[in-house]
């Protein structure tokens, strides 16, 4: 009990910190409001207000895994899904083939230490 109770506290610190490095990489579309990572369950939700929308959308990342590499730390993504269907649908079937065929997102070595307490 004890033992998921710290878990929880270093995902919200962790989400936190995380928050404005996916504010950063977003900022031409939108604005982060909340992100919920879920180390036991590899699980990220982050809620997003798109530019120009009055609704925040969701997208789950299930299935994560962190990689550590000799050309940097990367986070590999299982499954993608966004509670918008049009955008779900966008996501997986364009972007992500195109953009990160390998679902493999590089992090930038000032977010590297993060990672070690993922």
């Amino acid at each position: 009990m004890f033992k998921q109770f710290l878990k929880k506290t270093k995902d919200t610190a962790i989400s936190t910190v995380a928050l404005p490095f996916i504010n950063n990489a977003i900022k031409d579309y939108g604005e982060a409001k909340d992100l919920r990572i879920d180390s036991l369950n590899k699980k990220v939700e982050i809620d997003i207000l798109l530019k120009g929308e009055s609704e925040i959308i969701e997208v789950i990342l299930n299935n994560y895994e962190v990689v550590k590499a000799n050309d940097g730390n990367y986070i590999t993504i299982g499954e993608v899904s966004v509670s918008m269907e049009w955008l779900d649908k966008l996501v997986n079937n364009i972007v992500l083939p195109q953009v990160l065929p390998e679902k493999k997102l590089r992090v930038p070595d000032e977010y590297s230490l993060l990672l070690q307490i993922l």
